[in-house]
């Protein structure tokens, strides 16, 4: 399965890089020691055209909230600073918190040194009206009569989706076109996007393109045509288990294993009754996410309103599954919970910060079957309440602690609001901290620019674990491996620069200082992380 925009393709809005590289940066020896007051910014949204839709609004990646239509807003929680207010309508049909290229928006900078009554901040359409513009790399995954069709979406300058809509086309055809394919229409989604397309043929090699459409306009069609043969895999390993799920399925279920370094192994399902045995074959050795979805709506994507096993949280995405030979028994509960909610920790070793131990609690709200429009934490420890979280199909909130260790069992509460009216509210608690770091961070190979990295397992680790890694210049992550919510088994301690071809540089240039980080994963997605510095040669 490829990473697009570093999140997992088919799985709405999961943990994104900015937020990674924040949480990742929140204990080095330059950050500030948590705040301990908080205020609150208010006023009111105007908007003088003719769209309609719930208006979002953030500060920073992770203060926010929203309100159904242009009037008055208030945001709760903020430390003091210099932050930008930015406001955009979710005018899409149905609304699905997705931000387009024609959403009107608005920006407005302001400085909290106390609570900031009184602010407006005006909603404006996009001048020029932009233009779809068409998906690149499509890729399609074949399966037993399926296949998963993902592609790459274009976006404007200020990254927002040049699309409203996406339509697959897809034939027995090497010319296939919109004109003479099998047509899929579905809405863009915040994740990279991704379709299961059902009731094809095993044998049978399919050829797809895709198109996206924004204001009623449609792009040209994808090119060359992407295409697969259906059916199962055959060779290799063997997973199978049981999901079980409450209610009864009104579409198919799709049970994935997902990894950016060894590819996506999955199995339809057509009418799955819970407890649903499932058997995904042909699946190499390597670490994998597990995800099971019954795809209620029968559009093909893993959405709000669908039966999931808490897809939507980022970094705990799913179960982590290592394969390594045929594994039995590997079983799933699905849950029809409105939103998902974790607490979970990040311990940062002083060969990171520089200045001793310094630690994280990273909080994580999904939308499951309902769409979440206002999130805030209510209780909680070393967090000033009440705190409003941007909302959407994926809310997050880092919360800096400094030195001061969180505790196993400490309890974090939250009030979500959803799109239809109703609220709850939600408890989670931290489960562990881990003290499990790499060991022996080193380079080696006969290319400076092109090293080798390698570490030694953390002595006491945990009894399920992965890696992922980066490679910074201090100030920006020139590369990570594998995707922020794909792992690494925990056998392999060495990466050649760049595997992957995604670094921004093809090198590393001689005489620059460069910071290898480590981090180590439980089961849940508590991490650990360590660096050390490297600088190449000539």
């Amino acid at each position: 399965m490829r990473i697009s925009r570093v999140c997992i393709p088919i799985i709405v809005a999961v943990a994104v890089f900015g937020s990674i590289l924040v949480s990742l940066s929140c204990a080095t020896s330059t950050s500030k020691p948590p705040s301990t007051v908080a205020y609150a910014i208010s006023g009111t949204v105007t908007y003088a055209g003719s769209q309609t839709g719930r208006i979002y609004m953030t500060v920073s990646s992770y203060h926010g909230t929203s309100i159904a239509s242009p009037g008055p807003f208030a945001i709760r929680g903020l430390a003091p600073g210099s932050y930008v207010l930015s406001a955009w309508m979710d005018n899409g049909s149905p609304q699905t918190g997705v931000h387009s290229a024609l959403s009107p928006s608005g920006n407005l900078s302001v400085t909290v040194s106390g609570d900031l009554p009184g602010q407006i901040i005006s909603l404006s359409d996009p001048s020029p009206t932009p233009a779809p513009d068409t998906p690149t790399n499509v890729t399609v995954f074949p399966s037993n009569g399926c296949a998963l069709v993902q592609w790459d979406s274009p976006r404007d300058a200020n990254d927002n989706v040049l699309a409203q809509y996406y339509n697959i086309y897809y034939s027995t055809s090497g010319t296939v076109s919109p004109t003479t394919g099998i047509k899929k229409h579905v809405q863009a989604s915040t994740e990279p996007n991704g379709i299961f397309v059902n009731g094809l043929a095993d044998g049978q090699t399919y050829f797809f393109v895709v198109t996206a459409e924004l204001g009623g306009a449609e792009s040209a069609a994808s090119a060359p045509a992407a295409s697969a043969t259906v059916g199962a895999p055959t060779g290799l390993n063997n997973v199978s288990g049981t999901v079980t799920f409450p209610g009864a399925a009104t579409g198919p279920m799709y049970v994935v294993l997902y990894s950016d370094a060894t590819g996506t192994f999955f199995q339809c399902i057509e009418n799955p009754v819970s407890p649903q045995p499932y058997s995904i074959s042909g699946v190499a050795n390597g670490a994998y996410l597990a995800f099971a979805c019954v795809d209620m709506d029968n559009d093909g994507m893993m959405g709000i309103g669908d039966i999931r096993n808490g897809s939507n949280l980022g970094d705990s995405a799913g179960q982590t599954l290592t394969v390594n030979g045929n594994l039995t028994g590997m079983d799933q509960t699905l849950s029809a919970a409105n939103a998902s909610f974790e607490v979970l920790t990040s311990h940062f070793s002083p060969a990171y910060t520089g200045i001793g131990d310094q630690y994280s609690v990273r909080l994580y709200v999904g939308g499951e079957m309902k769409l979440p429009v206002q999130v805030s934490v209510i209780s909680g420890p070393n967090e000033l309440v009440p705190h409003d979280i941007s909302p959407g199909p994926l809310s997050r909130l880092f919360i800096n602690l400094g030195s001061a260790r969180p505790n196993v069992g400490d309890s974090y509460v939250i009030t979500v609001t959803y799109s239809d009216g109703t609220s709850e509210n939600l408890t989670d608690s931290v489960t562990a901290v881990l003290d499990s770091f790499a060991e022996n961070l080193t380079t080696s190979g006969t290319d400076p620019g092109v090293p080798v990295f390698q570490w030694t397992a953390p002595t006491s680790p945990p009894s399920t674990y992965t890696y992922q890694m980066y490679v910074t210049d201090g100030q920006n992550v020139l590369w990570y491996y594998p995707s922020l919510v794909s792992v690494m088994p925990s056998w392999q301690t060495s990466v050649v620069f760049n595997l992957d071809g995604k670094a921004q540089q093809s090198s590393l240039t001689a005489g620059n200082k460069y910071w290898l980080l480590v981090l180590v994963h439980d089961a849940a997605g508590n991490r650990a992380a360590t660096k050390a510095s490297y600088t190449p040669t000539s």
